[in-house]
């Protein structure tokens, strides 16, 4: 049986708070792999799966994950047993990248992140330092315990956990719960993928294209081809123009704080709280997902300026609500 060096952790969505008493995954030969960050996860961590670190154990393939937390937005229980597509993460996990800062061949997935978000919806990824993957969505079950502490360690009856937690809530996810109006189905909708091809004005050598479904992946040279791809969210590209080096950052929503969030590390969300608002998300929902479209991504001549527009067929969508820098490096 086959060994790799791989480390797994959980997230959810921002604000959506849980308690894990359960997350595990097992291999075919029924060893149990720990999954990081048993306990309270605070939201914010979707997709991420927590901290990115990766130990040296060798561990089995993953074939089963098993789920069970308690969700404090929505004071209930949820449990899962989900079999996992062995064959395909292995496939997966021997895959090798060249790490462009050292030139290096090294694997090019070695993390999975569990993503917990309402209503039991569980969403498993693999990723590396340039590419994320959706390995599968699943659905958990609400399930009920009489008390509590037969589950957690907490002496505290679960409704007195719940309005603990609820009065720390801002006022408008208060009224969200009351008013049981909270996304539910958010998450899937973000999955929705398209026939894409992102069509750049340079020969680049690098880029990097992040997703509202959490995928991203990463590649060295323009492509040709159209791929299944999510609403993109982030693309980071790199060329050269004679001698000079160049890199452009975007961030598909016109609220620049989500681009110092994601580029510059400073505190707060690096994803609006609810993208179908965002003019991006608008425009690829004007389109139909079964027929091929090409988003233009178009630097100016003086390299200090970007258009970028979506087309399909002959109708042309102008995406004008985004941020971007570029750096002369």
């Amino acid at each position: 049986m086959n060994k790799y060096k791989y480390d797994a952790g959980i997230g959810t969505p921002e604000n959506f708070d849980i308690d894990t008493y359960k997350q595990v995954f097992y291999s075919e030969n029924n060893e149990m792999i720990p999954i990081n960050g048993m306990g309270v996860q605070l939201g914010g961590m979707w997709g991420s799966g927590g901290d990115f670190v990766v130990g040296d154990e060798m561990k089995e393939v993953p074939q089963l994950l098993k789920i069970g937390y308690y969700s404090y937005i929505e004071n209930k229980f949820f449990e899962g047993e989900f079999k996992l597509p062995k064959d395909d993460i292995e496939k997966l996990l021997q895959e090798k990248t060249v790490n462009p800062f050292n030139g290096l061949k090294e694997p090019k997935y070695n993390y999975f992140s569990v993503g917990v978000a309402l209503n039991g919806v569980t969403i498993l990824w693999i990723k590396g330092n340039e590419n994320q993957k959706e390995i599968g969505r699943f659905q958990a079950l609400e399930k009920h315990y009489d008390k509590f502490s037969d589950v957690i360690d907490d002496d505290r009856s679960q409704q007195e956990i719940y309005e603990g937690w609820f009065k720390n809530y801002s006022e408008h996810l208060k009224k969200q719960i009351a008013s049981n109006s909270l996304p539910y189905g958010r998450w899937d909708l973000y999955r929705k993928k398209y026939k894409l091809k992102i069509n750049l004005s340079k020969k680049i050598n690098w880029m990097q294209i992040g997703e509202i479904n959490m995928e991203k992946q990463t590649t060295f040279a323009n492509n040709e081809a159209y791929n299944d791809i999510a609403i993109p969210y982030n693309v980071l590209f790199k060329w050269n123009d004679g001698d000079k080096k160049y890199e452009a950052r975007i961030v598909f929503s016109k609220d620049e704080k989500y681009y110092r969030a994601n580029y510059k590390g400073e505190a707060g969300s690096k994803f609006p709280l609810d993208f179908t608002t965002e003019q991006t998300y608008k425009v690829f929902n004007s389109i139909d997902q079964n027929i091929p479209a090409d988003l233009f991504i178009t630097v100016n001549p003086e390299n200090t300026g970007i258009k970028i527009l979506l087309k399909q067929n002959d109708k042309d969508y102008e995406i004008s609500d985004f941020t971007f820098k570029i750096f002369n490096k």
